[in-house]
């Protein structure tokens, strides 16, 4: 039964990620870089399943499988790794379900600021939501900071509705003062 369970939600889950992928338009086979979060869902072998974050060398060290070099790697690519190394530990047709989730940072005018991990497509309300909004009162502008290329700049005037990279550091502060 309880295998039953965890079918029907990996079913559930891979179609809502299809899905997701089709009609959203955001990429979402980028390659895991360091720091990224590899969630796995392994069906029947909930050992294996979690949340990792790819190390400095860029790998992640799975249960009973080892460490996996994940760096420069989609979720497809990452995917049919697991499979092949839980096939070789004497699982039969493991069925598995992989993504990628991103570094970002929020700070300044919010009520939880900190790190997050966030799926490509997410924007900036999604996390100010997550970081249970700005403190109450405050009139404030929202900035992210962006390493592009070997240079971190600064964008200004930020709404919203902009989408996330990986990386980004978002700072909310005041409207006025703040960005001159």
């Amino acid at each position: 039964m309880r295998n039953l369970v965890a079918l029907i939600t990996f079913a559930v889950w891979s179609t809502v990620l299809v899905l997701a992928q089709q009609t959203s338009g955001v990429r979402t086979d980028f390659p895991a870089e360091v720091w990224d979060l590899v969630n796995i869902v392994a069906v029947g072998h909930e050992e294996v399943s979690g949340s990792y974050t790819v190390s400095v060398s860029g790998a992640i060290t799975l249960p009973n499988i080892g460490e996996v070099i994940v760096r420069q790697k989609t979720s497809a690519e990452i995917e049919l790794i697991i499979r092949d190394r839980l096939s070789s530990i004497g699982v039969k047709n493991p069925q598995t379900q992989i993504t990628l989730q991103w570094p970002i940072a929020i700070t300044g005018y919010v009520n939880q600021p900190g790190g997050y991990a966030v799926s490509p497509g997410t924007s900036v309300a999604a996390l100010l939501e997550r970081a249970h909004g700005t403190i109450r009162g405050t009139d404030y502008s929202i900035a992210i900071v962006r390493l592009v290329g070997e240079k971190l700049e600064t964008i200004r005037s930020v709404a919203k509705r902009d989408l996330l990279e990986r990386g980004d550091i978002v700072v909310v502060g005041p409207s006025r003062g703040l960005w001159r």
